[in-house]
């Protein structure tokens, strides 16, 4: 105690901010390394949370003190652990390029580019790890080689991410070569490496990457190396689900039946991992895709309702595509032809199918409705203009009943010649009437079955809920 008080004495004009602020805050971080260390993650947390704000105090109380560095890269390591890389970029970009100390640099510009590629930055990472890549210490430059060039890949720098990956070693090269050199069409030496990354267990390999540049170049490349994923039990479920999912994004347009066929498998692949609700979400969505009526629309609505909360993160979206399928084919399904409003009703109705849901066949229905039910309506020329760009296999038509039928149309006159004031008054009509736009969409009253109790002389088992 004497010790300690002499030495406060002795740092009085600093106000003893090592020992009392500082002293405390590396004492925690100490602790929370060891409590991730021995795998107790709940522990780690509640100590880098204190990290946090025993750091952000000391930086409050002495902002310029010679401690202030390692203030900050506690504060910012801290959340990064929290998974904050929002907060912890300020501190941590203020040690990376003002530090006097170069390791407390360096050690920054690693967590700085972590964050950067975490938060889709890039040219900001690569930025980063740049700053590594002649370090000193060999741990830290085969990661920033990685890194760097990892980087550039996503960035789309195939040849220099070549150029960077050749000089580590690091866990996840392999895969990222594969990676780069897809996106340079080097398909064959990209498929020999996927071989090899798929007999070793990688999984670090950046298989959507990898499968999504090979698709650009070879959609039926992808699939092939699709279908030794997905049949490859040394890669986890969750994964295999994923690249089915995204196989089948890619054959949407151009092989419907194909696409629904990977959904199928991305689901029976899925089984209960996390996966199988995002598997069952793309499934529904895609038929939702495909819809072409308020019958269809509404059932996809209530399988996605019954996700459930069980659907983890999936729920909330699962949720919102429901309630604007169920509002779409409502509105859709109640407007008779010559009712009030209606032209504006079913085109707004069109345009939130084509918008929210990406269900084009339903949003054209819907534009043709207006064409036929309410030819005079001022709104008809603009959904002739929907259509040209849903329909372009029927656009000269489209265009030559739009100029024959409504020649003297606002909508004309602004492809022609620029908006006029009574295009603007329309516009602004219609886009009052979309803002109050709000037709009922609640879901069906759920039926909930009655269970009746076993027999009293029976044994009562308990029920899982």
């Amino acid at each position: 105690m004497k010790r300690a008080a002499l030495l406060c004495l002795t740092l009085l004009v600093g106000g003893c901010v090592y020992y009392n602020g500082m002293y405390n805050t590396k004492r925690l971080a100490g602790g929370a390394r060891k409590a991730e260390a021995e795998g107790r993650t709940f522990d780690a947390a509640s100590l880098w949370g204190q990290v946090e704000v025993k750091a952000e105090s000391v930086l409050a109380r002495h902002p310029n003190s010679k401690w202030a560095e390692e203030a900050r890269l506690l504060q910012g390591t801290a959340l990064v652990k929290l998974r904050n890389c929002a907060g912890a970029l300020p501190p941590l970009e203020n040690v990376m390029v003002t530090a006097r100390n170069a390791t407390m640099a360096e050690e920054a510009a690693v967590l700085v580019g972590g964050c950067r590629a975490t938060l889709g930055d890039p040219v900001g990472a690569m930025s980063a790890y740049s700053r590594l890549t002649s370090s000193r210490d060999t741990a830290r430059r085969s990661l920033a080689l990685f890194a760097h060039g990892r980087a550039q890949r996503m960035n789309g720098e195939y040849e220099a991410a070549l150029a960077e990956l050749a000089g580590t070693d690091y866990p996840g090269t392999r895969g990222e070569r594969a990676a780069a050199l897809a996106g340079l069409g080097r398909l064959p030496e990209a498929l020999a490496i996927a071989d090899t990354l798929l007999t070793a267990r990688d999984t670090l390999t950046p298989w959507d990457s990898l499968l999504a540049a090979l698709g650009r170049h070879d959609p039926e490349t992808a699939s092939a190396l699709t279908d030794r994923i997905a049949e490859s039990s040394r890669v986890p479920a969750t994964i295999r689900a994923s690249v089915l999912v995204a196989d089948a994004a890619r054959w949407r347009e151009t092989d419907p039946d194909r696409s629904e066929r990977r959904l199928a498998a991305a689901v029976a692949t899925a089984g209960g991992t996390p996966g199988a609700s995002e598997a069952k979400f793309e499934a529904l969505r895609s038929q939702i895709r495909l819809a072409d009526s308020p019958p269809v629309l509404l059932e996809q609505a209530t399988r996605l309702e019954e996700l459930g909360e069980d659907a983890g993160s999936v729920a909330p979206r699962a949720a919102q595509l429901a309630g604007f399928a169920r509002m779409v084919a409502i509105a859709s399904d109640s407007v008779p032809p010559g009712s009030p409003q209606g032209d504006m009703r079913l085109f707004v109705a069109g345009e939130m199918a084509r918008d929210s849901l990406v269900a084009d066949r339903f949003a054209a229905r819907q534009f043709r409705r207006v064409l036929a039910e309410w030819p005079a309506s001022p709104f008809a020329p603009k959904a002739i203009l929907a259509l040209i760009l849903l329909e372009p296999d029927q656009a000269d038509s489209l265009r030559a009943t739009l100029l024959a039928g409504y020649p003297s149309s606002p909508y004309v006159a602004m492809i022609e010649g620029g908006a006029s004031p009574e295009y603007a008054v329309l516009e602004d009509s219609l886009r009052r009437f979309a803002i109050s736009f709000r037709p009922e969409a609640r879901r069906a009253p759920v039926q909930i079955r009655q269970v009746p109790p076993p027999p009293a002389a029976a044994p009562r088992e308990p029920v899982n809920r």
